[in-house]
């Protein structure tokens, strides 16, 4: 029954989750190409749009190898392998835009102190999950370490949001939804 039901989930979620990656590498090169054609402007903005890029670049990765991991891998061991880069992953990506975060152009929009904690904690969890593994523990301290970079971007993002007005506004916060619910698919999809 159980293995039923997991083919035809996997049935159902191969293609949105393909479809998710894909447009997420997409979003990654725009925002890279963005970043590399205002890059000599020096706006301070600009490296937000390498965090965005860094950002999904590095998430789309890291839900390959957990859908992957959950979906397609047999071997007990190889699966949770998988699901722990997947994380590690996540956790990097957070970690990458969290650094971004910390230079000039946002030290006025952030509290630095929490930055800095945020990603020390990543940094050990990515560790953690690489390297010092322990099973009973599991994955939810470096869950929770993600969760709480995460949050605090999307904090740091309606921030901004706020701030800004006209084409930037519009932009950031579609990008701001789309973010969301890729969240929303990814921890409710794996």
């Amino acid at each position: 029954m159980w293995a039923d039901m997991l083919v035809s989930l996997r049935e159902v979620y191969l293609p949105a989750m393909i479809f998710s990656i894909i447009l997420d590498y997409q979003l990654a090169i725009y925002f890279l190409y963005l970043y590399g054609k205002h890059r000599k402007e020096k706006i301070g903005l600009n490296k937000f749009l390498l965090a965005f890029s860094n950002l999904f670049r590095i998430g789309a990765t890291s839900y390959l190898f957990l859908v992957i991991g959950s979906f397609y891998v047999h071997d007990s061991y190889l699966a949770e392998l998988f699901i722990r880069i997947g994380v590690s992953l996540l956790q990097g990506g957070i970690l990458v835009v969290l650094l971004i975060l910390l230079s000039k152009p946002f030290l006025t929009l952030i509290n630095s102190r929490v930055v800095k904690i945020v990603s020390v904690l990543s940094g050990i969890s990515i560790v953690y999950l690489l390297l010092l593994y322990v099973k009973p523990i599991g994955l939810f301290p470096s869950m929770l370490i993600g969760l709480i970079g995460g949050v605090y971007f999307l904090y740091f993002q309606t921030k901004l949001v706020k701030l800004t007005s006209g084409t930037v506004h519009s932009r950031l916060l579609i990008t701001l939804i789309g973010e969301v619910i890729f969240l929303i698919g990814m921890f409710l999809g794996s």
